[in-house]
């Protein structure tokens, strides 16, 4: 319209154009643009510091804005301004997280591991160490096998070690190194889980342990024993 002239007047929030008709014109129309910025969405998971699993129930505050997660530790608060908040999350059983956060236009994701404030979980060896010998013939392969419950009133992670270690002599306890690996798995409360593999040996003496939350259980094999 080249014959009205452009004003811009800010209002609130926003910024505006206020078109105003020249002098000597009929004022006919006055037309106020409103431009707003893209509103912010804040959203996350929240996971247990000791499983990695999602936490659901946590209760998330923003600036008096609550919200909870989800069964899968999600939460999500939308038509935010962008602005700088406090932010809390809050569950029993678990220490209260602090912090604050500054929201952009558009999406922002605030992720976070929550540490439980005491040991929920805790692991007793339900059976003793078990070696027994394969039916394969001319191969000196052992199975083992060990059974851990978890006994305490959250779910936890086991980390399992097999290890074995060959005695030179056979019967002198004069030892190589450990070797072995570690197994992990997750145990609910209440839950007994047993572990076993075949375990490859040579036809000598070794002694065989496993090492986990639960403790440490050491046994010797003789390939030469009934």
């Amino acid at each position: 319209m080249p014959d009205e002239e452009v004003r811009r007047k800010r209002r609130g929030p926003g910024a505006g154009i206020l078109l105003l008709p020249a002098a000597g014109l009929a004022a006919s129309a006055i037309i106020y643009v409103v431009m707003r910025s893209k509103p912010a969405k804040l959203y996350g998971v929240v996971t247990d510091k000791d499983t990695i699993l999602p936490v659901e129930g946590v209760k998330v505050a923003l600036n008096g804005k609550v919200t909870h997660t989800n069964v899968l530790g999600y939460y999500q608060l939308a038509n935010l301004d962008t602005k700088v908040y406090d932010i809390t999350f809050e569950k029993d059983g678990y220490t209260t997280v602090y912090g604050t956060v500054s929201l952009a236009p558009g999406d922002n994701e605030v992720s976070i591991e929550m540490e439980p404030t005491g040991s929920l979980s805790e692991f007793v060896y339900a059976s003793d160490l078990i070696i027994v010998r394969t039916d394969i013939p001319s191969v000196y392969d052992v199975l083992w096998e060990v059974s851990v419950q978890n006994i305490g009133e959250g779910a936890g992670i086991l980390h399992l070690e097999i290890a074995n270690r060959m005695d030179y002599s056979c019967g002198a306890y004069e030892f190589s190194s450990w070797h072995g690996k570690t197994i992990e798995d997750t145990i609910a409360p209440g839950e007994t889980k047993k572990f076993s593999e075949p375990l490859p040996l040579n036809p000598y003496c070794y002694q065989i342990k496993v090492e986990s939350e639960a403790g440490e259980i050491v046994k010797y094999w003789s390939a030469t024993a009934s």
